[in-house]
This record gives C-alpha cells, sequence and structure tokens, in this order.
C-alpha cells in the first residue's frame, strides 16, 4: 500500500515563497491531504437540498485534526468556519465521511470534540437526484481506510451446538453399530454439518459484558492508521492474519491462524472479473422515491481451506472477524461526495472432536445473474439475485482428512458493496451483499464407513437503510451511554429486504448411515 504521504512531495523546494499544497488524483477527482485523510468537502450545487437541521461544514476536511477509528468522534478546529454552528441534536455534514447526528460537543485541548451516531440518508439530503453508469472498480483508483482494530473486529462466538436429540441425524462416521457418540463428538458433527443461515453469517456473538469494554479506553479508541490507494496489503487482526484480495479475478480474502495447537489457513472470495456498478437515487420532499445498485462481475464462490488441531476439543475455534479496511471509490454528484465502498466479514468456527486431527478440502460454485435491486416507492424492494448455481469444483471429492474423531469447519463470509456517505461502519445508501457460509465434515477413521459431508448456504440482502450487526450496536451505544444519548438501532429505517439464494448438502457416501 503506498501512502499519500509517502508519495507526494513538495514541488518547491528552494525559494521564500510557501509551497502549494500537494494533491492527488484519482479518478479524476483532486485530493488535499486532509479530504484522502478524511473524506472529501462538501459543495452542494442548487439542485441537492439538504435537511432543516443539516449544518455544513465549508471546507470540513481542512477542519479535522484527529478523528477515532470506530469513526464517531471528530476533533476540529474550534476556530474553522462553520465548526460553532455544531450543537447536540444538529447533523454534521463535514465532508464525505464525516456525517451523523451530533449527540455530544466537547471543549478539550486537542480541539472541539464532536461525537456523532449514524443517520439515514434522508436525514441528511431532502432534495437530489444522483447516479453513476458502469463505473469500473478498479483496485488501483480506490482508497484503502483502514480503522485500524476495533472492538468489534475480533469476536468470540457462543457454544457450538449441543448434542443432538434423538431425532437429529447420526453425525458422519458414526454408523448405528457403533457405541453411542459422545455428546462432544455429537455436538462437533452437527456444527460441521449445517452451515448456518441466516444474515449475520453465523451464530450471534455471546452477549457483551460491560467490563469487556471500556468506552473511554485510550487504546479502544484511537485514531486509524492512514489511508492508502491501490490494493490493501497483509494485517493482523486479533490472531489472525489476513490478505484481502481485490479486484480483478474477485474479491475476497485470505486467512492464516495458529494459536493454542490449532492451525487454519484458507480462502474465502467471490470471484469474477472487474467489478463494475451501476446506481441511482433519487430523494424528493425528504422521502426516497426510487433508488437502485446493480453490482456485475461475480461470477461464483470460492472456499479452500487446510486446518489441523494437535489440542482437540480445547482448541476449537469459533470467531467472528470484521476486515479492518474498506476499499472505496469516490465520484461526486451534485456537489456531494459519495463514495462506493467494499467490506468484508467473515465467520470460522472448527469441530475437531479428538487430538492430531486434520481436514482440508476446496469448493468452487458457479452463478448466473449479477447482484443488485430496484426500488420505487410504489412497488418496493425488487432484487436480483444469483441464478443456476453449479458446482465446478467438488468439496466433498477434494475433501481430505485423518482423526480418531468426528472433524468438521464452518465458514462463513460476508461481502457488502455500497454508495453511499458516511464513515465505513455508519455508510448510508444503496448497498448489496452475498452472504455464503459452508460447512464440511469427515466422519472418524476408525468408523465403519468415513462419511463426509458438506452443506452449501447463499443469501442475498439489499437496501438503502446502514444495518450493523448487533454486536457493533452493543459497543457503539456503550460509547453514546457516555454521552446519555439516544442508543442507535441496528438498522435505519429505509427499506431494506433479505433473500436466501441456495442451501444444499451433500453426503458421500450416498448411504443411509451417511445420512
Amino acid at each position: 500500500m503506498l501512502g499519500l504521504v509517502g508519495i507526494l512531495v513538495s514541488a518547491l523546494l528552494g525559494g521564500c515563497s510557501p509551497a502549494p499544497e500537494p494533491k492527488l488524483n484519482l479518478n479524476g477527482i483532486e485530493y488535499t491531504q486532509a479530504e484522502f485523510k478524511y473524506g472529501l468537502n462538501v459543495n452542494p450545487d442548487p439542485s441537492v437540498k439538504l435537511a432543516d437541521d443539516v449544518v455544513l461544514v465549508p471546507n470540513g476536511a481542512q477542519a479535522v485534526r484527529s478523528i477515532t477509528g470506530d469513526g464517531l468522534t471528530w476533533t476540529l478546529d474550534p476556530k474553522a468556519p462553520g465548526v460553532d454552528g455544531l450543537q447536540v441534536g444538529k447533523v454534521m455534514f463535514l465532508t464525505g465521511r464525516g456525517v451523523g447526528r451530533i449527540v455530544d460537543v466537547t471543549s478539550a485541548d486537542a480541539g472541539s470534540e464532536v461525537t456523532i451516531a449514524p443517520v439515514d440518508i434522508t436525514e441528511v439530503i431532502t432534495e437530489g437526484d444522483f447516479s453513476g453508469d458502469d463505473v469500473a472498480l478498479d483496485e488501483s483508483q480506490m482508497i484503502v481506510y483502514d480503522t485500524g482494530e476495533l472492538p468489534w473486529s475480533v469476536i468470540p462466538l457462543g457454544p457450538s451446538g449441543q448434542p443432538a436429540d434423538d431425532a437429529s441425524p447420526a453425525p458422519p462416521g458414526t454408523p448405528s453399530s457403533d457405541p453411542p457418540a459422545s455428546p462432544s463428538s455429537v455436538a462437533a458433527a452437527r456444527l460441521a454439518r449445517y452451515a448456518v443461515p441466516g444474515r449475520d453469517v453465523g451464530d450471534e456473538p455471546v452477549p457483551l459484558d460491560e467490563e469487556e469494554y471500556q468506552p473511554g479506553d485510550v487504546s479502544q479508541r484511537d485514531p486509524p492508521p492512514d489511508p492508502s490507494w491501490g490494493n490493501a496489503g497483509p494485517m493482523d487482526v486479533g490472531d489472525f492474519h489476513l490478505t484481502p484480495k481485490c479486484c480483478k479475478s474477485g474479491v475476497g480474502v485470505s486467512i492464516e491462524y495458529d494459536k493454542d495447537g490449532t492451525r487454519v489457513k484458507g480462502t474465502l472470495e467471490v470471484v469474477g472479473t472487474l467489478p463494475r456498478a451501476s446506481w441511482h437515487l433519487r430523494i424528493s420532499g425528504g422521502t426516497l422515491e426510487s433508488a437502485g445498485l446493480t453490482l456485475t462481475g461475480s461470477a461464483g464462490i470460492h472456499y479452500v481451506f487446510s486446518a489441523a488441531t494437535k489440542t482437540g476439543l480445547v482448541g476449537n475455534l469459533h470467531r467472528y472477524v470484521q476486515l479492518p479496511a474498506s476499499l472505496e471509490w469516490n465520484q461526486v454528484i451534485g456537489g456531494i461526495p459519495f463514495a462506493f465502498g467494499l467490506t468484508q466479514s467473515f465467520i470460522i468456527r472448527t469441530a475437531f472432536s479428538s487430538k492430531d486431527n486434520h481436514l482440508d478440502a476446496e469448493g468452487l460454485w458457479s452463478f448466473s445473474g449479477g447482484l443488485g435491486f430496484a426500488y420505487t416507492s410504489a412497488t418496493g424492494l425488487q432484487v436480483t439475485k444469483p441464478a443456476d448455481v453449479s458446482t465446478t469444483r467438488s468439496m466433498l471429492t477434494s475433501m481430505g482428512g485423518g482423526g480418531t474423531g468426528a472433524e468438521g469447519i464452518v465458514l462463513a463470509h460476508r461481502l457488502e458493496a455500497r454508495i453511499g456517505i458516511g464513515v465505513t461502519n455508519f455508510s448510508v445508501g444503496p448497498f448489496v451483499d452475498l452472504v455464503s457460509s459452508v460447512g464440511a465434515s469427515r466422519g472418524s477413521d476408525i468408523g465403519i464407513l468415513i462419511c463426509k459431508g458438506v452443506n452449501l448456504n447463499i443469501a442475498t440482502g439489499a437496501g438503502i437503510s446502514y444495518r450493523l450487526p448487533e454486536i457493533v450496536v452493543k459497543i457503539v451505544n456503550f460509547v453514546l451511554k457516555l454521552f446519555q444519548a439516544k442508543p442507535i438501532l441496528s438498522q435505519g429505517n429505509i427499506a431494506r429486504v433479505e433473500i436466501p439464494v441456495l442451501n444444499r448438502s451433500a453426503v458421500f457416501p450416498e448411504s443411509k448411515i451417511c445420512r
């Protein structure tokens, strides 16, 4: 990744005149250093109307001194034009990234500290017609915003499945002539065979106790790293070493983990050609009249992994991980800077029931059709979803492994594409996402048959409002509680919909025992 500071140098090294501020040109847009770091300035033209309680800060990027990694608190120069108009209850429109309802304004040595909460886009813009056609999402022209590690970057998931009851299918490798399986091996096999459907790419994280996160801790609210442009490089998040991938042959992430005797290495990705996006957004009288977003170029889902344990049950891994890097491509329409952003999260759950087990496999599934939606106030949301899902590379056939106990893994991946305003975690505007999960399992080597099972689950969603995982909402509300602010909800009030695409299971060999 190339940082702006390392590339932009002054053209005037000598003389007495001050050097002009260096700028960077991406997609035909010139960024000052402040705009590159904090978002493009807002200069609405006469065709755009903002809500009455919106406070527009002229040259807002130049007024910023720092922000917190979570994007909630912006420290501003109190003498900058417009900053004195920022009051609790108003909506701050500072830059294309600095947007939100003000819940606190505090004077500090560093400047005016303004804390904001998410808003829907119609709370900011009441009149406007915006669109972009067939935009190529070339990573060389995209800005990488890295939030740094946040309290919700890596979250432990709740307990795995409980022992199966009499009505539950037998786990792989547990034929009826075997002695009854232990509860731990049954739980492991159930976890591995059935990938979790639903919109949260897996089980809900365990409830967060206030003792786990103290918003006042400086370490939890450090400023983020400086942005860069081009593709995101490798990053460490918790105990994971991650490498995001975008965009010429797909969008995804490579994972490496090695701790407590458990090792996992794999790649989760939406494969295809260079993504292209078309979108529109029309707001009139403070109401959303129509919106749409189409993302083309995706053609399939690819999962490959290798997992092993030396410790068995005690080393099993159950984590939700949100990648801190967001790739963003900016477009200014009507003086409003919109950012097309790509974000990712994933879940990993291993299910080893004995020591010295390993499991590896690869699967590739192709589909036709793009991702997208069309919305009008009269017809509601009409979603385009992947169709004709077929197996290109069988995970069941490629699966290998070994051990004395049942073994399995659940991997789930969520890719979201959004065009909107606001900082990465709280951006509002049209979005589409693709959620996939794969559960793979292999029975014990000591069973009568070595049964293998694979489950693939795919869903898609679309909308115009913001949407946050429940665990993020809980943590954000811990922060807002300090300011006696009204808690935020997990999603905005503008239309959204969730559509299942596929839930397919297969076993080998095709026998009553394995099913």
